[in-house]
């Protein structure tokens, strides 16, 4: 009887933890922004790649974006047609809003 009573107490707690682990570390935040160019005018359809996360997004008619992603050191690249490519590593811990601005080729 008391073999089986600290065997169910073992699954339930292994259970509870997991539970608890995955939870914390399954949550996103939301990652949003505004690219502009270096007069400060918005740039629409913009091309953003968020890595190692392998997700694109594109920036919408009035430059901003949004997207969901897991918490933890990024690298934000951004492509435009005329314009440099902009990569920066930036670490996410909460809902994060990010200015990007591109230069002129």
């Amino acid at each position: 009887m008391a073999a089986e009573t600290n065997s169910r107490l073992t699954r339930t707690l292994l259970y509870f933890f997991l539970s608890i682990s995955s939870w914390g570390f399954g949550q996103t935040v939301v990652f949003k922004g505004v690219v502009r160019d270096s007069q400060g005018e918005n740039l629409p359809l913009a091309h953003l790649s968020i890595l190692p996360d392998s997700l694109t997004t594109t920036s919408d008619s009035t430059g901003q974006f949004s997207v969901r992603i897991s918490r933890g050191e990024k690298v934000l690249q951004v492509t435009y047609v005329g314009y440099e490519i902009f990569q920066q590593t930036v670490f996410v811990k909460g809902n994060t809003e990010f200015f990007i601005t591109l230069k002129i080729k």
